[in-house]
């Protein structure tokens, strides 16, 4: 089996191991809080962020939508948008992550962990700059290790997922 891939090839199976590193870090996301309780670890109560009620994602749609198309979202819409924002972030960083496996050829926990870290730390600078979440520094550190570690669940589960898709190879 040759080793090159066309990189239109590559993109596509990098957003899909994307778009399913995304439904495991909700999963994540989801379920931390009473896995961390269960280690003695109580979170806070999460405090409303600058979107509030919106999520980032819902309040990033509603934005688009209102410079795009001068028109505001409507509840059912920026929800459905807010998925969207949320599922295609998740997958383009996956179909970036498969460029840069198809580049470096690292051993996919490795990568997928280092890629985690990195995704985890554009959103905790990105997010905050945009106005769409707290500045991390403001969190308490359990709220922050909760959400690095969904961010390096998601890398290693994007990475994983790559690699199921190119029958194991590194690249």
């Amino acid at each position: 089996m040759g080793t090159h891939q066309a990189p239109l090839t590559v993109i596509v199976k990098g957003a899909l191991a994307g778009a399913a590193g995304t439904a495991v870090m909700s999963a994540f996301m989801e379920r931390a809080p009473q896995m961390l309780e269960g280690f003695g670890i109580q979170l806070p109560a999460e405090r409303p962020g600058p979107t509030a009620p919106d999520s980032p994602n819902e309040a990033l749609a509603q934005r688009v939508a209102r410079g795009v198309v001068k028109q505001p979202l409507d509840a059912d819409a920026k929800t459905t948008a807010g998925e969207a924002v949320h599922w295609t972030y998740g997958a383009a960083w996956g179909a970036f992550f498969a460029v840069m496996q198809s580049t470096l050829k690292l051993p996919h926990l490795v990568h997928g962990t280092i890629f985690g870290v990195l995704v985890g730390v554009v959103a905790d600078t990105l997010l905050p700059a945009m106005r769409l979440q707290r500045d991390p520094r403001t969190n308490p550190a359990p709220t922050n290790l909760m959400h690095m570690g969904a961010h390096v669940v998601y890398g290693v589960a994007t990475a994983t997922v790559y690699r199921i898709l190119n029958l194991g190879r590194r690249g």
